[in-house]
């Protein structure tokens, strides 16, 4: 068989692709907050997933008895859109707060683009405040 130039770029570009694809993203603890009986974690993680790429950012919810990072159910996961002005402690991000076991308030306070938002996970209902400018796709 034989293989033109054309064919062996666009062969390339499909394995670049498509090794590009697999989920090797890693996670990095920014802060979490328990819920007030202590059995249901809430934690904001950033993660790296390759030089190419900017961070993305997510909150789980965990069981207290998860303990990796990835444990638990990503309830919000958003990037900076670009943004110019972005803190340099990534805690002035985002505000966590339980009412009680059941209910988290994520407080969003810097414009974000939003990639998921779910509004329960792990028994726990989530209320978001989104900060103006933030821009859901």
């Amino acid at each position: 068989m034989k293989i033109n130039i054309f064919n062996a770029a666009l062969i390339t570009v499909i394995l670049i692709t498509l090794s590009s694809c697999n989920n090797s993203c890693s996670f990095e603890l920014i802060y979490s907050v328990k819920s007030p009986v202590g059995n249901k974690t809430a934690r904001f993680v950033r993660g790296n997933c390759g030089a190419t790429t900017g961070y993305k950012y997510e909150v789980r919810i965990s069981k207290d008895s998860d303990s990796a990072l990835e444990d638990g159910k990503a309830v919000l996961r958003f990037d900076d859109n670009h943004a110019e002005n972005w803190p340099v402690d990534e805690r002035q991000l985002i505000a966590l707060t339980w009412s009680d076991d059941k209910k988290l308030h994520i407080a969003v306070l810097r414009p974000v683009r939003v990639f998921m938002e779910d509004d329960s996970a792990q028994g726990v209902d989530v209320n978001y405040q989104y900060s103006l400018g933030t821009s859901k796709l």
